[in-house]
C-alpha cells in the first residue's frame, strides 16, 4: 500500500490513488480527497485538472465525479436541461413538494429558489392564496402569477435556460426581504454540504 509520504511526494501515485477513491464512490469532494491523500486541497485541484485532461474525472463545483459511473449514482458533470431534470425523479419531486406544503401557513411570506423541485413545489402552492412570494425564478413567477398571491422578482441577470435571476443586484434584492420559510434547491448533497450545478445560483 503507498503510504502517505509516498503520496505526498509522488504525483502519480497519488493521482491513481485519488482516481480509485472517485471510481469507489462516485462523487468525492475535494476536501475528502485531500485529507485521504494527506495533501492541500491546492495540490487535489491541480491533480484533478491533469486527471480530468487525461479524460479520467469530470471536475465539478466542490469534487469530482468518475466518468465510468452511473447517472443514477451521482449527479451529472454538466447541468442537464431544466425539462430532463423534472423528468428524473418525478415522483420523489412531487413527494417532497408535498411533505413541503404541510409547512405553509396562510398569509406567509416565503422565497421559492430556482429548480425543478420547487417548481413542483410552486405548482402546488399555485392552489394556495394570500401569501408573499419572492423568487429568483422566471419560471416559478410564471407558474403564480395568476393565483392570488403577491409574487415579487428580484433584480437582476436572466440566466438562459434555467430562467433564474442572479448576480448582485439580484442578491441585494433579496437581502431586503424577510421571510418565514426558505425553498431552496440543490444540485448534490454530502456531508460537507451542498452542492450547484451554477455557481451564480448558488450565490
Amino acid at each position: 500500500m503507498t503510504s502517505m509520504m509516498d503520496l505526498s511526494r509522488n504525483p502519480e501515485a497519488r493521482q491513481a490513488e485519488l482516481l480509485t477513491r472517485i471510481a469507489r464512490s462516485g462523487f468525492m469532494t475535494v476536501k475528502d480527497l485531500a485529507t485521504a491523500a494527506g495533501v492541500s486541497e491546492i495540490t487535489v485541484r491541480r491533480d484533478l485538472a491533469a486527471l480530468e485532461k487525461d479524460g479520467a474525472v469530470r471536475r465539478t463545483h466542490g469534487g469530482a465525479i468518475g466518468l465510468t459511473v452511473s447517472d443514477n449514482d451521482v449527479f451529472d458533470a454538466f447541468e442537464p436541461s431544466f425539462a430532463a431534470r423534472r423528468r428524473r425523479n418525478g415522483n420523489a419531486k412531487a413527494a417532497i413538494a408535498q411533505a413541503a406544503m404541510r409547512l405553509v401557513r396562510p398569509g406567509q411570506s416565503l422565497a421559492i429558489d430556482t429548480g425543478s423541485t420547487t417548481y413542483e413545489f410552486a405548482r402546488q402552492c399555485a392552489a394556495l392564496t394570500g401569501l408573499t412570494i419572492v423568487t429568483n425564478s422566471a419560471r416559478v413567477a410564471g407558474v403564480l402569477a395568476d393565483t392570488g398571491n403577491a409574487v415579487y422578482l428580484p433584480a437582476g441577470r436572466l440566466r438562459g435556460g434555467e430562467l433564474s435571476i442572479y448576480g448582485s443586484m439580484a442578491v441585494e434584492t433579496m437581502s431586503t426581504f424577510s421571510f418565514d420559510l426558505c425553498f431552496i434547491g440543490v444540485s448534490g448533497i454530502t456531508i460537507d454540504g451542498f452542492y450547484d450545478y451554477s455557481p451564480e445560483d448558488a450565490e
